[in-house]
């Protein structure tokens, strides 16, 4: 993966499934640093261990975090299945250069700009299923070998934020979006959508 700088996130039990029975990458958007120049390659695979040591002190971003776990199970989780649930996915921040905020400096490019890298990181780990994080990034994000994806039903209405890519190998990999967990998210409501699209 010579395009990536930002080293995923690959739980231990990633390759089996763990407790999701399937390879799922959830897909963040990028990293925020106030001097951008402090970026390193392992700063997802840090985030993800400091979210994940019960002895951190609390910091307002581990509530994205939080939200989005719960909305795997529909429940609180605690320490030990919070372990396993991180350890069963791959965590991937799309954006593969620190940006200073959410809107300060964003550009519509960086989407295409970083295409290749995420492709790279599709054909090295082969996920089944992505849970992206933004309705930006997933309507940003280039088709490249891809087409629409089958809509999921939820309470009998249709859910059509979905898509596919077609690997070189021929494995397909369905990607369904999600509201960002950062803001105004739902867990329970966004459980129905996660719920569906790992059962597809």
């Amino acid at each position: 993966m010579e395009n990536v700088f930002f080293k995923p996130w690959v739980g231990k039990n990633y390759e089996t499934g763990g407790n999701l029975g399937k390879k799922v990458m959830v897909l963040g958007d990028s990293h925020y640093l106030e001097n951008k120049g402090d970026a390193t390659s392992n700063d997802t695979l840090e985030v993800v261990e400091t979210f994940l040591d019960s002895n951190t002190d609390f910091a307002g971003w581990m509530n994205t975090f939080t939200k989005f776990e719960r909305s795997v199970f529909n429940k609180v989780l605690n320490q030990t299945e919070r372990d396993e649930f991180w350890h069963s996915i791959l965590f991937y921040n799309y954006i593969q250069e620190a940006l200073s905020g959410p809107r300060a400096d964003f550009d519509y490019g960086l989407y295409e700009k970083y295409f290749e890298p995420f492709m790279e990181v599709l054909e090295s780990y082969q996920p089944d299923v992505i849970i992206a994080w933004g309705q930006r990034l997933f309507t940003a994000l280039p088709g490249g070998s891809g087409k629409d994806g089958i809509p999921l039903s939820i309470d009998n209405i249709p859910y059509n934020k979905c898509w596919t890519y077609t690997l070189k190998n021929g494995h397909q990999v369905r990607m369904y979006a999600i509201q960002h967990p950062s803001s105004g998210f739902s867990w329970d409501y966004w459980h129905k959508i996660i719920k569906a699209a790992l059962e597809q």
